[in-house]
C-alpha cells in the first residue's frame, strides 16, 4: 500500500507549510526561531536553514502548535508538582519512623528541656504542702506571670513537624537567632561579605575625598588607564545599584555586585541612558561628552555629538553643507537619518500624528526607533519605508566593505610577491 499516494500531485517548495504542505500564499508566515524550537520539541522536526524544505507555516498549523505547546508545559508543570508532592509525602513518612535520638540537636534538646519541667512539676504535685503560711510556696505568688512565661507543650507530632521544617522557618516560629543554627561555614561566608563591604565603602571614601580629573580623551583615546581610570570613572557616574538601591561602591566592585547579587551584566546609568560593562568605549565617550564641551563638534556646521561614531558618520556623508536626505515635512536637508529624527521632532504638535509624514493617527503609538531615529510616532507606512531605506543601506555597506577587503588582500598579495623576489608576469606552477 502506497502511504504517499495523496502526495504525489503536490510540488515540495520552500514557500509552503512545513507540516501540512499549504500553498496558500495568503496564510503563509516565514518560520521564527521560536516556532522553530517548538516544533523540534514537540514533533523533534530540525529545520535547517541549508536545505530546500519548507521554510514557512499557515496560520492553521500556527494555532495548532500554539496550543499543543500550551498544553505541554501545562502537563509538564503538573508532573513536577505531583513528583515534588510524592517526595514530600514519602519524606514524611520517613520522618514518622526516625526515632528520636536522631532528631535534629536543638530539637532534641528543646525537647529534653520539656519533659524536665514535666518531672518536677508532677513531683511538686505529690509532696505534701507545708503548714505555716509564713513559708509560701514557689508558685503562690505570681502564679500568672510564670505560666505567661513557661512554653507551650507540644506533642511529639508536632516535634516530628518541626524537624522536617527548613532551619530558616524554624528560627522565625521558635525565636531562635538563625546565625545559631548556620554551620561554620556560612558564618565565614557572612564575615567575608562584610569584610568586602567594608573594604568597598573604605575605598569609596578614597575615591571622594579625591577631585575629578576634567581630562578624559585626548587625541581619540583614553588619558588615563587601569585603576586611574577605575577612579574617574567612579568620581562622575553615580555609584548606585539600579535594582536594590544600595550605595558605597567603586566602578569594579558595582559591576561584580551586579553578577553576582542580581545575575545581570553590570551598567551605569547617566541622561536616562544605560552604560555596559561591555562597552567600555561608551562609558568613556559619555564623561567626555559631558566634561570636555565641545570634543565631539563637526568643524564645518559646528554641531555638537555626544560620540565619535556620530561625528565620523556626520563627516564621512558630507556634512550638514553636503546634506543629501530631505526633511519630508520642510526642505532642509541632513547627512544621516539620526540627525533628521532629531529634526522631525520639533515638528511635533499633536501626540496622534506621524512625525515622519504628519498624518494624524487614529490612536496613540507608541514611540519606535528605526533607522537611527531616535523616540520617534510613526504610521505604520512610514515605518514600511524606513525599514526598506535601511535595508538598502546596510546592502550598500556590506558591498563596500567587501570591496575594501578585497583591496587589502590584492596588496597583502602584491607585497608578499614582492618579498618573495616575484614579479607580476612570473607563473605560480612549482615546476
Amino acid at each position: 500500500m502506497n502511504d504517499f499516494a495523496s502526495f504525489e500531485k503536490i510540488i515540495v517548495r520552500e514557500l509552503s507549510c512545513r507540516l501540512c504542505l499549504c500553498t496558500d500564499v495568503a496564510k503563509l508566515k516565514p518560520l521564527t526561531t521560536e516556532m522553530k524550537r517548538k516544533i523540534k520539541k514537540l514533533f523533534s522536526i530540525v529545520i535547517r536553514t541549508d536545505d530546500s524544505l519548507p521554510k514557512a507555516i499557515c496560520h492553521e498549523c500556527l494555532q495548532q502548535v500554539g496550543a499543543l505547546h500550551l498544553y505541554t508545559v501545562k502537563v509538564e508543570k503538573t508532573q513536577k508538582f505531583l513528583s515534588f508532592h510524592n517526595m514530600k509525602s514519602n519524606q514524611n513518612k520517613l520522618n514518622q519512623n526516625l526515632p528520636e535520638s536522631k532528631l535534629h540537636p536543638i530539637i532534641a534538646t528543646l525537647s529534653e528541656h520539656k519533659t524536665d519541667i514535666k518531672s518536677n512539676n508532677e513531683k511538686e504535685k505529690l509532696s505534701p504542702k507545708s503548714s505555716s503560711p509564713s513559708t509560701p510556696s514557689r508558685f503562690q505568688q505570681g502564679d500568672a506571670k510564670l505560666s505567661q512565661n513557661q512554653p507551650k507543650k507540644k506533642s511529639p507530632s508536632d516535634m516530628k513537624f518541626l524537624e522536617a521544617m527548613p532551619l530558616e522557618e524554624f528560627s522565625i516560629t521558635e525565636s531562635v537567632d538563625r546565625v545559631l543554627l548556620n554551620s561554620k561555614s556560612s558564618v565565614k561566608e557572612q564575615q567575608t561579605l562584610s569584610k568586602d563591604k567594608d573594604k568597598n565603602r573604605s575605598e569609596n571614601n578614597n575615591f571622594t575625598n579625591d577631585v575629578l580629573d576634567p581630562i578624559v580623551l585626548i587625541d581619540g583615546r583614553p588619558a588615563k588607564q587601569g585603576a586611574d581610570l577605575d577612579k574617574q570613572i567612579t568620581l562622575f557616574y553615580k555609584m548606585e545599584c539600579c535594582i536594590c538601591h544600595e550605595l558605597g561602591f567603586h566602578f569594579r566592585s558595582l559591576m561584580k555586585h551586579y553578577k553576582d547579587r542580581h545575575g545581570v551584566p553590570g551598567y551605569l546609568t547617566c541622561c536616562d541612558k544605560k552604560f555596559h560593562y561591555f562597552y567600555p568605549k561608551k562609558i568613556i565617550e559619555h564623561m567626555a561628552y559631558h566634561l570636555q564641551p565641545n570634543i565631539f563638534m563637526c568643524p564645518s556646521c559646528h554641531q555638537n555629538f555626544q560620540t565619535s561614531q556620530q561625528l565620523i558618520e556626520h563627516q564621512s556623508n558630507g556634512g550638514r553643507s553636503e546634506g543629501k536626505i530631505a526633511c519630508p515635512r520642510c526642505s532642509e536637508l541632513y547627512p544621516t537619518y539620526q540627525e533628521l529624527g532629531w529634526h522631525i521632532i520639533t515638528h511635533r504638535s499633536d501626540k496622534f500624528q506621524c512625525d515622519y509624514c504628519g498624518k494624524l493617527l487614529k490612536h496613540h503609538h507608541r514611540k519606535k526607533t528605526i533607522n537611527h531615529m531616535e523616540d520617534v510616532v510613526l504610521c505604520s507606512q512610514c515605518v514600511r519605508t524606513l525599514k526598506n531605506i535601511e535595508k538598502q543601506e546596510k546592502e550598500i555597506k556590506e558591498k563596500v566593505k567587501n570591496k575594501s577587503n578585497d583591496a587589502i588582500t590584492l596588496q597583502k598579495y602584491q607585497k608578499f610577491r614582492q618579498a618573495m623576489g616575484l614579479s607580476a608576469d612570473d607563473n605560480d606552477s612549482t615546476d
